[in-house]
């Protein structure tokens, strides 16, 4: 094979080793490990192989670990959501007004901040059932306070409306950068017909910002069956499990109870949930005329 041939293969050859060694590699290790019994303390060969022994007891016996499916789900509900107000939010920065350069930063602002850093802002400044300032305002009306992280039924609205509100800037600016690229003549031509600002709306913004609705709807998908950082900060999971996620209870499982197997099972068992809600909404959004391509 002439040089000029292999030069194409040579130049693709560092992304094919970087796509094996920490993508290929690390997957083929995991599903191996959630065959094993393993503390990860001991080298890995002396691993006791218990083939189906870890999904088994997750999905049979583990109490647990469908209370973390249940409140994964709850996230999810979010979903819809955070991308009405994304969408509402990217409508209003999309405005040709003074000064929006410094309203698209600001609100774009709390995705950049530390994740940890605002999750215990929000608890210790905003949720304290005693200092907080939700509870002040509550008082000052004449409200009874709530006890918020520390209640079971309003820890995970409480973590839910923190999460919403930290990734909003995020949504609105992939939304912004999808209204950013439809043609003003579109708009013109439509006012020439005398529609509505709601008709410009319905037929020139929505079907021209499908793919950008389809993008969205799976990233925030997959955030929401991601949540870890925000549950681990305020409350570890409590209270009475009522805040524990999938992945918060993999944490857990490998460096608390020290079960690399069954914490490698529940990874696996979240890609395939992740896997196939992602090819159930391309499906959909497609086959309603949503997304082409």
């Amino acid at each position: 094979m002439s040089q000029d041939k292999l030069t194409p293969y040579i130049l693709l050859l560092p992304i094919v080793a970087h796509i094996v060694v920490f993508w290929l590699y690390p997957f083929a290790l995991n599903v191996y490990i959630s065959f094993l019994y393993w503390t990860g303390l001991e080298p890995l060969y002396k691993a006791k192989f218990v083939y189906l022994e870890n999904y088994r007891s997750l999905l049979l016996e583990d109490e647990r670990f469908w209370t973390a499916l249940r409140n994964m789900a709850y996230y999810a509900l979010g979903v819809p959501v955070i991308i009405g107000l994304g969408l509402g939010l990217a409508l209003l920065l999309n405005q040709r007004v003074r000064g929006i350069t410094f309203f698209r930063m600001s609100t774009f602002a709390p995705y950049i901040t530390a994740g940890v850093a605002l999750a215990l802002i929000w608890q210790a400044g905003l949720y304290h059932p005693f200092y907080g300032l939700f509870n002040e305002v509550l008082r000052r009306l004449g409200l009874p306070p709530q006890p918020w992280l520390r209640s079971p039924s309003q820890a995970l609205p409480a973590i839910l409306i923190h999460i919403v509100w930290k990734h909003l800037g995020y949504i609105a600016l992939l939304f912004l950068a999808g209204l950013q690229q439809i043609p003003q003549d579109y708009y013109d031509a439509a006012s020439v017909d005398g529609a509505s600002a709601w008709d410009k709306f319905r037929y020139v913004t929505l079907p021209l910002l499908r793919p950008v609705i389809l993008l969205v709807l799976i990233l925030v998908t997959i955030g929401a069956l991601q949540i870890f950082t925000e549950p681990y900060v305020m409350t570890m999971g409590g209270p009475a499990d009522s805040t524990l996620t999938l992945v918060l209870y993999m944490y857990f499982m490998a460096f608390m109870y020290m079960n690399m197997g069954k914490a490698a099972a529940m990874v696996n068992i979240l890609f395939a949930i992740i896997f196939a809600l992602t090819i159930l909404e391309i499906k959909v959004l497609r086959r309603s005329g949503a997304y082409w391509g």
